[in-house]
């Protein structure tokens, strides 16, 4: 009789420890009474770190990739081009931050063109895409369908506004170094081909917009900006180049 009773016992231990189990690592379906085999909860915060780690990149992500991709689209337009085109120098700083003041000033130049005999360009680049639609009052908006036929608009930056602060800063730091000798310009350039600029009637005379295949021709014909007053000479150069290197920061967490 007693070795009855504790046989019991051990039959109904062992169910409680069953039932205990089941309820800790399954749940019922969805769609039907059967039951489901789902990891414990504890796993579960482990499990979405790891998947939202997976080459998930921001717009901002995105749009630093996109700027890279252009900048080199127009390097090697000028390397492909350099022997048609009258360059005496040409300087790619945007790997810069320069300060010229104090933390509101801080600027880049995408690219840098030294023109013999007439002046230096400060070069915007941009690699937009789709149909950019400029306003009476200076709005840019970009209009472009993706992979899936989906429409997408919005508004971007005024990149003649950016290329007239850079330009500015960048002639403060050449006054600033006693660099004089010659005259500063600017120019915004869009490189990718399926760029498609609407209202260009509309934009400034004082800044060219310009798409990659007219940039040569531009650099041909662009006049001097004011009297030259001494030989853009290597000297010249290399003084521009150590001046933005003095000038250059560590990025500002705000950005700039």
């Amino acid at each position: 009789m007693e070795f009855s009773n504790l046989g019991i016992s051990l039959v109904v231990g062992g169910l409680l420890l069953f039932l205990y189990w089941l309820n800790e690592v399954c749940t019922p379906g969805e769609d039907s009474d059967h039951r489901q085999y789902r990891p414990r909860r504890k796993e579960w915060p482990a499990r979405r770190r790891r998947d939202s780690g997976r080459g998930r990149k921001s717009a901002h992500d995105w749009q630093q990739e996109a700027g890279e991709v252009g900048e080199r689209m127009f390097c090697e337009y000028l390397q492909r081009n350099q022997a048609r085109l009258p360059l005496a120098g040409h300087l790619e700083t945007d790997s810069l931050a320069i300060n010229v003041r104090q933390e509101p000033n801080f600027f880049q130049i995408d690219n840098l063109l030294a023109i013999p005999n007439r002046c230096l360009i400060v070069v915007e680049v941009k690699n937009w895409t789709g149909d950019l639609h400029v306003s009476e009052v200076g709005d840019w908006l970009q209009v472009k369908r993706d992979r899936y036929g989906n429409h997408h608009e919005r508004f971007l930056s005024n990149p003649i506004t950016q290329v007239r602060r850079t330009t500015r800063l960048f002639r403060y730091l050449l006054e600033r170094n006693g660099l004089t000798a010659a005259p500063v310009g600017r120019l915004v350039v869009l490189v990718n081909p399926n760029a498609r600029l609407v209202g260009r009637e509309r934009l400034s005379s004082s800044t060219k917009v310009l798409t990659l295949d007219e940039v040569g021709d531009f650099l041909e014909r662009v006049p001097a900006i004011q009297p030259y007053r001494s030989g853009m000479n290597q000297r010249f150069f290399a003084g521009i180049e150590q001046a933005l290197e003095n000038s250059a920061r560590p990025y500002p967490a705000s950005g700039y």
